[in-house]
């Protein structure tokens, strides 16, 4: 499994940028080989754009180089949407991905009884 951490800035409309490139995110998402590619915009700084990828392997990642909306992103993104100063972190040997879940926030979380503890604290002082 590979992973990615891709970020880099935009001087177009943050807005207009998002509706074009949510598209290409959107059918990356389809791609043999793609377990994730989340698409997102720096909440303090709208400019600012972070995709996170996570393939199967690298060779998924390298087919995917050669698909029309991946084709589009690169010829596109700095010419017309002002994409710039890119910065790319990858892990290349992630090994198995483990997902947890749960509902909120505040619920408390298998072997971290500390911070639990903590959190329920905080919150009766701040809530009560």
């Amino acid at each position: 499994m590979i992973v990615l951490h891709v970020s880099f800035r935009i001087d177009s409309d943050p807005n207009d940028f998002r509706e074009w490139f949510g598209g290409l995110a959107k059918q990356t998402r389809g791609v043999r080989g793609c377990i994730k590619f989340e698409f997102l915009i720096d909440a303090t700084d709208p400019r600012r754009i972070v995709t996170i990828e996570v393939w199967e392997n690298a060779q998924a990642r390298e087919s995917y180089f050669l698909l029309p909306h991946h084709v589009e992103m690169v010829a596109l993104g700095s010419e017309k949407w002002g994409m710039h100063s890119f910065q790319v972190s990858s892990w290349p040997n992630a090994g198995a991905c483990s997902v947890n879940e749960r509902t909120r926030s505040d619920e408390p979380v298998a072997g971290r009884s500390q911070m639990n503890r903590l959190v329920r604290d905080f919150a009766d002082d701040q809530l009560t």
